[in-house]
């Protein structure tokens, strides 16, 4: 199978678990291809050391390309926010969801879906992963 990424960046840092743990990482960014989206992982050192930084990487990149399958899915690109609980940041991917508008009118309808594809399963289903993000703009396209 052909590479879903391209490595474009590699930094050791240290991942914050709490105001008491943290985590030595190599802080790894990557693009997808064929759609160029930035991401980052975070690989336990002894683990990329040891070679082992494609679990991580090929998994989130097979994610986010697989999304841009969906009809509705018409970008994508990298964010970082506040988790509200810990206060740490996360890394995310923005995806820009698109739909028709209802007959009779014009335009589209657009949102973005927040998505933190390292706590996904390994079984993904888009329809339910972006199910929120569609009803609230057909609800609201409804109007």
């Amino acid at each position: 199978m052909a590479a879903q990424y391209t490595v474009v960046s590699q930094n050791r840092t240290v991942q914050v678990l709490s105001q008491s743990q943290v985590n030595d990482v190599m802080e790894v960014g990557a693009v997808t291809i064929p759609h160029g989206v930035y991401y980052q992982v975070e690989v336990p050192y002894p683990d990329w050391l040891a070679g082992y930084s494609d679990f991580a990487l090929s998994g989130q990149a097979a994610f986010i390309e697989g999304a841009f399958a969906e009809p509705y899915v018409v970008g994508a690109a990298s964010a970082q926010d506040v988790d509200p609980a810990s206060g740490l940041l996360v890394n995310y991917v923005d995806f820009t969801l698109r739909i028709a508008s209802p007959a009779g009118t014009s335009g589209v309808q657009q949102t973005t879906a927040r998505i933190n594809p390292s706590v996904l399963p390994l079984a993904i289903d888009y329809n339910v992963i972006f199910a929120p993000y569609l009803t609230a703009l057909n609800e609201t396209a409804a109007l």
